[in-house]
């Protein structure tokens, strides 16, 4: 009796869809033996070829839910755009109720903001309105007022009977408002160009050049703009007797000189100006008052433009200062000459005389107001206009 032992390896199960391997996927070993480790590896490779297919067919069920989700949503996108075009045709959503005041609604960036509907702003023009009306009540006032005959009442009625200039002719006459014009352009502009020329190279400075203390310096600077001017009367008042200033134009103009508003203004707007123009200005030889003419007062023109408004009339309306540094019609402004004139004609309950000076004073102002309103609007027409042709 033979003592070998044979070793028999069943068969491994053809995998499904694929034919078994030639001689009963075993090797085949010296002798017709069947090695044992044969039937292993045609069934691990029946599995991975299984495995295969199946992550095949996955990938291909998941293309094809991409492409349907995708074709939903350009669907659903198409019938909301439809929805939104004839909500907007017809001036309401779909269930004909009208638009909300005001709706949640994301920008471009994806970001949401509370924009007003139709409603809203229409409200929001009412209520601009009605406090326009209230703001000008008292300027329409004074001007029918202004051009009230004389010897007519004032309390008879709102409007004049009819409109002259009898009252503006004497106001001018019995006040010398001619020197009160001209002491105060002459205050208005001096004030502002001197606050110019040094709020300029102060704001460069502050910008674009590197010192020590610099931030602190600038934290001065607008310190400066915390204080109220009346908290600084004596001091003031104090120097320009020491200089002999008292009523002089020079006492007026001379605490005004420095503005922190001005540098403040201008340095942030030469913060804006990129550095690259300077080089290039700087490259072709241009010295540094050039580069200021040149690259960045023009583009800081519009702060420029903004505080030179601002000063102009706040230093035409500018009453408590003048008041105490000055004590002689030659050098009072017309603010103070005003109120000169008004207790003059109070005094008598003259009305018509008070309102005609009132407008006096007041008229370059509205007319400086609306020039640069006309102005502003001008500017953006013509910048509307080069952008369609651009």
């Amino acid at each position: 009796m033979s003592l070998e032992r044979s070793w028999i390896v069943p068969e491994a199960p053809p995998a499904e869809g694929k034919a078994a391997p030639a001689g009963g996927g075993a090797e085949a070993s010296e002798g017709g033996t069947p090695h044992p480790s044969g039937g292993r590896k045609a069934a691990a490779e029946g599995n991975r070829a299984a495995g295969e297919r199946t992550g095949a067919a996955g990938e291909n069920r998941a293309d094809a839910g991409r492409v349907d989700a995708a074709g939903e949503r350009r669907s659903i996108g198409a019938e909301s755009k439809a929805g939104e075009d004839e909500a907007a045709a017809s001036g309401s959503v779909s269930s004909g109720r009208p638009r909300a005041t005001f709706a949640l609604r994301a920008d471009r960036a994806g970001r949401f903001r509370f924009r007003p509907g139709a409603l809203g702003a229409a409200a929001a023009t009412g209520i601009a309105v009605v406090l326009a009306i209230v703001w000008a009540l008292p300027l329409l006032w004074t001007a029918v007022t202004a051009f009230r005959p004389l010897d007519e009442s004032v309390g008879r009625s709102l409007l004049p009977s009819r409109l002259t200039f009898e009252a503006l002719a004497a106001a001018w006459s019995y006040a010398p408002f001619g020197r009160y014009y001209l002491n105060t352009f002459v205050i208005v502009v001096v004030v502002a160009l001197v606050q110019v020329l040094l709020a300029v190279p102060a704001a460069y400075a502050f910008a674009r050049l590197r010192f020590f203390g610099r931030d602190a310096l600038f934290f001065l600077f607008l310190l400066q703009m915390m204080l109220p001017m009346n908290a600084l009367v004596l001091p003031n008042y104090l120097t320009m007797k020491s200089l002999g200033l008292l009523n002089t134009l020079w006492a007026i103009m001379i605490p005004y000189f420095g503005s922190g508003m001005a540098v403040f203004l201008l340095r942030q707007a030469f913060r804006s100006v990129p550095q690259a123009y300077e080089d290039a200005a700087r490259i072709d030889g241009a010295s540094l008052v050039q580069v200021l003419r040149h690259v960045y007062v023009p583009l800081a023109l519009p702060s420029l433009l903004a505080f030179l408004f601002f000063s102009v009339s706040y230093h035409w309306n500018e009453f408590f200062w003048p008041l105490i540094v000055t004590d002689d019609d030659a050098v009072r402004p017309v603010t103070v000459g005003l109120a000169k004139f008004t207790q003059a004609a109070e005094a008598g309950a003259n009305w018509q005389l008070s309102a005609a000076g009132t407008l006096i004073v007041v008229g370059p102002l509205i007319a400086l107001f609306f020039l640069f309103a006309a102005w502003g609007r001008t500017r953006r027409a013509i910048g509307a206009d080069a952008g369609l042709k651009g």
